[in-house]
């Protein structure tokens, strides 16, 4: 079943992620795009309609004003209400705002389930990646963990995931994550014991944020040098959170 959908088109505004909870809540699919997306590829998703996650028009830069002057200008619904705001999503007014526009204007029928999205996802990971070599970044958190076990849902035996234990983990957590996936999931899991090495690239480091990018560095570094060992992959599976594809702006 093709699901309805709403596109939110983020101008920088920060309830964004807040208005995409309100649609879902609703039995409504929605994803969230950043302003500067064509509108050919905002047509080209068969969106029911728009919302406008946009500051007041002052604050609009040039090239912010002349995309949503296109966008108002399409033959859909497009809401652009001044109303909307971080605050007014949590009381009645900003509900009933987005109800108004998901079921009077957008005629939405409210039928979407994040099961059966779960479902369609797997159905199409499995019709791309059938019978293909795929390889998982697996840190053991939320984000790589859904993604690798929806993979393998989708094609099995054919998913390797490389587990970089870099030994900042929970006490026993490392364990656990690889018990979990080996035992419970039966997925092909290579654990790669790292912790020493990064615990040597963070001594003596205070700073949050340098300490941040040094781990993401040497995650990287180690995963790289694991996956050549194992050859050619057809796909590489990576686990993230909406907000950070969002400002990646793809």
């Amino acid at each position: 079943m093709k699901n309805e959908k709403i596109i939110i088109l983020n101008f920088g505004v920060n309830y964004t992620q807040l208005l995409g909870r309100r649609i879902r809540e609703s039995d409504v699919y929605c994803e969230i795009l950043p302003y500067g997306t064509s509108v050919e590829k905002i047509l080209s998703l068969e969106p029911k309609g728009i919302i406008l996650a946009c500051p007041p028009e002052s604050e609009l830069g040039e090239e912010a004003k002349e995309q949503k002057k296109k966008v108002l200008a399409l033959d859909m619904p497009v809401l652009d209400d001044a109303r909307l705001n971080k605050d007014t999503f949590d009381a009645q007014e900003g509900r009933e705002i987005i109800k108004d526009f998901l079921f009077n204007k957008c005629n939405c029928a409210g039928d979407w389930e994040m099961s059966s999205f779960v479902e369609d996802s797997i159905k199409k990971i499995k019709d791309r990646a059938e019978g293909k070599k795929v390889l998982c970044a697996l840190s053991g958190g939320v984000d790589s963990s859904v993604s690798a076990v929806m993979v393998h849902k989708a094609i099995g035996k054919q998913l390797t995931c490389i587990f970089v234990d870099h030994g900042l983990l929970r006490k026993n957590e490392a364990d656990q994550v690889e018990s979990i996936f080996r035992e419970k999931f039966d997925l092909n899991i290579i654990r790669v014991n790292a912790q020493d090495r990064f615990l040597a690239k963070l001594a003596g480091v205070t700073d949050p944020e340098k300490k941040r990018k040094i781990i993401g560095e040497e995650f990287i570094r180690v995963f790289e040098e694991e996956a050549r060992k194992i050859g050619a992959v057809d796909f590489l599976v990576q686990g993230t959170i909406y907000p950070d594809v969002i400002e990646s702006g793809t």
